[in-house]
C-alpha cells in the first residue's frame, strides 16, 4: 500500500528520508544533492510541495520526524548548541518558540511513542548519558515511576504499541554492569515477571563500572569520554586501553553494558573511549570541530584522552595501547605512526589505512553521491587536499611506525575492503613486529563464533605481552 502510494504521487529524485504519519503513510520527503538538503510536504491532492531547504550536514533547518492525528507533527532540530524536539505546525512546519524535550548537553533525536488505538501521543525515548523517557500521558508516568521503585539502578525501558489498553508490558532493563534483562509488567498487579536475559555466566562482580566524563581538550573543546573502571574496581595507575569508535561521525558510546569494553575491563584494564571532535550526540560544536580531521585534531583529541586519565591517577602512562575497528582501526594506525611516545602497542581491525584509497577503491559499499559531496566536506577532497592526506595515511608513513601491532580484516568486508589491510601488511618494515590475521568468511566486523574467540583471544595475549609490566629503562617506549 506504501509502495503504490509513493509511486503515484511522482516523488523527488535524490531522496535520503522518508517521514511517515501515525497510519503509515508518506507525508514528507528529505531529498540531498550537492551537499544541500530539501523537503517536500504532501498536499491533499498527492503532489510534492517545496517546504524547506538547507545545508545537509549543519542540522539548523526544521526537520520533522512525524507527523500525527489533528495537525499533530514534530521535529528535531537545534536548541542552544543541541538538537532537540520540538512540536511544528503540520502544514507551515513553522516550529513552537521552545522544544517539548531537550537534554543540555546532548543531542536528542527521539522515538515516539504513539497509541493508535487511543489515538494519543504518549512519549518520547532518547538518549542522554544513559536511556531515558518522557511520557507526556499520566498512566505511563505512573507505571514507569513504579517499574523504577521495583528495578533501582537500572535504566528500565518500557515499550508498547496499544500501551493504554495493555494487559502486559515489555520493560528492558538496561545497566552498565550487565546485559540488558527483558521483564514483563502486568498493568492490573504491577507485577513484575523476568523473560530473558539474565547471564549468570556474567556476573556483576567481573564487569566495570561504566560512567561519562568531560574534559577539555588542548585548545579548549569539551570532549565527554565513557570511562569504564577496571573489573577490580582500583583505577589507580591501572594498564590503559583507548579504545576509539568507528564511523567517526557517529555517536560511538552508550551508557549500557558492552562487550568490548567488559571484556578488557574484566581483563584489569581501564577502558577509555573518548567522542572525539566529528562524533555526532553531544553538540554540533563538537561535530563540525571534526570535519577534515582525520589524523590531526581528532588524533590529539585521543592522546588528550589518555592525558586527562592520567591527571586524574587512573591511567598509568607507561602501560597505554590503543585499539579500535573502521575508522577507529585507522586512528589506531596513526597513532603508532604519531604518538609513539604515548602508546606502547595498537590494535587495528577492520581499518581504514588510507584515506585515499576510501576514494578510490570502487567496490566498497560507499555511494559515489557520498564519495563526491558528504565525504568531500567531511573528510576532505583528494585534489585540493592531497597533501593532508599524504601527511596523514598511516599506509604512507608505514616505515615511521616502530610499536607493536595486531591487524586484522574480514575477506568479505563491503566497507574497508581487505585491500586496505594487505596494502599496510605489505608497506610495514620487515623488521615490524606485526601480527596479522584475516578471516576470509567475515565482512565489517565479527559475526561467527569462532572468529570472536580467535580474535579476541589474540587480543587478550597481545595486551598481556606489552602491558603486563612497565617497559624496561632506557628502551625509548612509554
Amino acid at each position: 500500500m506504501i509502495e503504490a502510494t509513493i509511486a503515484a504521487t511522482q516523488r523527488p529524485d535524490y531522496v535520503r528520508r522518508w517521514v511517515l504519519d501515525q497510519d503509515g503513510q508518506p507525508r514528507l520527503v528529505e531529498a540531498e544533492q550537492a551537499g544541500r538538503v530539501k523537503g517536500y510536504l504532501r498536499t491533499a491532492d498527492g503532489r510534492w510541495q517545496p517546504a524547506y531547504e538547507g545545508d545537509a550536514e549543519d542540522g539548523k533547518q526544521v526537520s520533522p520526524v512525524w507527523f500525527g492525528p489533528g495537525g499533530l507533527a514534530f521535529s528535531v532540530h537545534g536548541h542552544r548548541g543541541y538538537s532537540a524536539l520540538f512540536r511544528i505546525d503540520a502544514e507551515t512546519l513553522r516550529a513552537e518558540a521552545e522544544p517539548l524535550v531537550h537534554a543540555p548537553g546532548y543531542d536528542v533525536s527521539g522515538r515516539l511513542v504513539f497509541d493508535r488505538a487511543a489515538g494519543a501521543l504518549l512519549g518520547v525515548h532518547y538518549e542522554t548519558d544513559a536511556p531515558a523517557t518522557t511520557w507526556f500521558h499520566p498512566t505511563l508516568k505512573a507505571w514507569q515511576a513504579d517499574i523504577d521503585a521495583k528495578l533501582p539502578g537500572t535504566a528500565n525501558r518500557i515499550e508498547c504499541q496499544r500501551c493504554l489498553h495493555a494487559s502486559h508490558l515489555i520493560v528492558t532493563a538496561l545497566s552498565d554492569q550487565r546485559p540488558p534483562v527483558y521483564l514483563l509488567y502486568r498493568t492490573a498487579t504491577s507485577q513484575l515477571q523476568v523473560l530473558a536475559g539474565q547471564r549468570p555466566d556474567l556476573p556483576v562482580a567481573a564487569m566495570g563500572q561504566r560512567d561519562y566524563h568531560r574534559f577539555k581538550a588542548r585548545d579548549g573543546l569539551e570532549i565527554p569520554v565513557l570511562v569504564t573502571q577496571p573489573a577490580s574496581g582500583d583505577p589507580k595507575r591501572s594498564p590503559t586501553v583507548v579504545l576509539v569508535h568507528g564511523g567517526p561521525f557517529v555517536r560511538g558510546t552508550q551508557w549500557s553494558w558492552e562487550p568490548t569494553a567488559q571484556f578488557l575491563a574484566s581483563r584489569g584494564y581501564l577502558v577509555l573511549e573518548p567522542e572525539f571532535r566529528g562524533s555526532r550526540g553531544f553538540g554540533g560544536q563538537l561535530y563540525r570541530a571534526g570535519w577534515k580531521q582525520w589524523g590531526l585534531r581528532m588524533q590529539d583529541d585521543l592522546a588528550d584522552t589518555l592525558a586527562w586519565a592520567v591527571r586524574q591517577g587512573w591511567a598509568d602512562p607507561t602501560r597505554a595501547c590503543i585499539a579500535g575497528a573502521s575508522y577507529g582501526g585507522y586512528a589506531a594506525l596513526m597513532a603508532a605512526v604519531k604518538q609513539g611516545d604515548l602508546f606502547r602497542c595498537a590494535v587495528n581491525w577492520v581499518g581504514v589505512s588510507d584515506i585515499d584509497l576510501l576514494f578510490s577503491i570502487h567496490w566498497s559499499d560507499v555511494s559515489d553521491t557520498t564519495k563526491r559531496h558528504g565525504m568531500k566536506r567531511l573528510i576532505g577532497d583528494p585534489v585540493a587536499d592531497a597533501a593532508q592526506f599524504a601527511a596523514t595515511s598511516p599506509l604512507r608513513r608505514a616505515a615511521e611506525i616502530r610499536m607493536p601491532l595486531l591487524m586484522a580484516y574480514g575477506g568479505r568486508d563491503p566497507r574497508v575492503p581487505i585491500k586496505h589491510g594487505q596494502a599496510m601488511k605489505a608497506a610495514l618494515r620487515p623488521d615490524q613486529a606485526l601480527e596479522w590475521v584475516d578471516y576470509p568468511d567475515e565482512g565489517h566486523g565479527w559475526f561467527n563464533l569462532k572468529t570472536n574467540e580467535d580474535f579476541w583471544g589474540r587480543v587478550e595475549r597481545f595486551l598481556a605481552r606489552h602491558l603486563a609490566s612497565p617497559p624496561p629503562a632506557g628502551s625509548g617506549q612509554p
